[in-house]
């Protein structure tokens, strides 16, 4: 629910109160009720008075208590009436009050929601756990609160696709992304950074179990800041996997203006730089454009040419005088077996053979 529509929710929980009240200020109070039946036994009093003087009775000698009785009954009247005034005007008053008390809930309401948000955020909380708080929280009178953690964090629910590398495609942006994630952690932990450490992971994943459909994300992590926060740049989707390395393109290009330029947060500039990208042995080989490992040329760290064994095996057996693989080397193709092509990843000024570490298989 958006802020006007709680404002004007509570206008109209307010006007209807105060019509409520003036209507139960406007009904005869039982105190009412009692002065005008004090008020016929003071004027039955003073006829039974005015009977006794004029038949010389005793009753004269009490004129002065019953007139006093008189005066001050007319005191109390004419103080009733001036208490009713006070009460119309207290009642306006009240009405003024409910009025910005209930504007107050609005604003603690927004700030609930404000300080939950950056709860959320600064204790990694799952989603799952955020939704059973609002449920506790709105049963306990916050209604004002959203029921599901996707309508408190804000999540959008539309993103724009483009077609690449023969799949779906959407780009969420490094450097919108690494700011975003930047303001979930705690200001003491960011306001004095000037180094941010990323890695990236690159592989595919099937989505259903009854369908071919296959995801290829590109993951971003800050590795260098505790917690460690994982978050998507890019987001391939397709029946098979990505025709060719297009999907790259939109990530190499602004980490490149990232590494040169550093990134601007908060007014300052917080200086880029690629830690490793981690990805298993297929797609390793996929983004890097080279062989496969069960090629002959298929090591990343050597250039030695492999031999079949039992089961279709490729082994590299030499451990000894190896021509080991550099990034110039790699970058100029010196052993041609091992390439298919140029990598995209080849446009940054990173080493192509050290960030790339070898996955470990358990």
């Amino acid at each position: 629910m958006k802020r006007s529509h709680k404002l004007e929710y509570n206008r109209k929980w307010v006007k209807t109160k105060r019509s409520s009240t003036v209507a139960e200020s406007s009904k005869i109070s039982p105190l009412d009720t009692e002065s005008e039946s004090s008020d016929i036994d003071v004027l039955s009093s003073a006829s039974s008075v005015e009977c006794c003087f004029e038949h010389g009775s005793p009753m004269a000698q009490a004129t002065p208590q019953i007139s006093d009785l008189v005066v001050n009954q007319e005191q109390n009247i004419v103080g009733s009436e001036n208490d009713s005034d006070d009460s119309g005007d207290s009642a306006t008053h009240q009405h003024v009050a409910l009025s910005s008390d209930s504007e107050e809930e609005v604003d603690a309401c927004f700030s609930l929601q404000s300080l939950m948000v950056d709860w959320a955020h600064k204790y990694q909380v799952k989603h799952n756990a955020i939704d059973g708080m609002l449920g506790i929280m709105r049963r306990c009178g916050h209604d004002d609160l959203p029921s599901t953690a996707r309508a408190l964090l804000k999540t959008p629910r539309n993103v724009p696709v483009d077609k690449k590398s023969g799949m779906d495609y959407v780009y969420f942006g490094l450097g919108e992304m690494i700011n975003k994630n930047l303001g979930k952690y705690p200001v003491e932990k960011i306001q004095n950074l000037k180094n941010i450490e990323v890695s990236f992971n690159i592989d595919g994943l099937p989505i259903f179990k009854s369908s071919g459909k296959t995801a290829w994300p590109i993951l971003c992590a800050i590795v260098n800041i505790k917690p460690v926060k994982v978050f998507p740049v890019a987001l391939t989707v397709g029946d098979s996997k990505p025709e060719n390395l297009e999907f790259l393109d939109d990530m190499v290009a602004e980490l490149g203006k990232l590494l040169d330029n550093g990134l601007t947060h908060k007014h300052q500039t917080i200086k880029i730089a690629v830690r490793c990208f981690v990805c298993d042995a297929p797609a390793r080989a996929m983004v890097k454009n080279i062989k496969s490992y069960s090629g002959y040329y298929g090591c990343d760290k050597c250039a030695q040419r492999g031999i079949h064994k039992d089961m279709g095996r490729m082994t590299y057996q030499k451990i000894v005088n190896l021509p080991h693989r550099t990034n110039q080397s790699f970058r100029e193709q010196t052993n041609e077996e091992h390439h298919k092509g140029v990598s995209p990843l080849c446009h940054l000024p990173i080493d192509m053979i050290k960030h790339f570490p070898i996955d470990y298989m358990p």
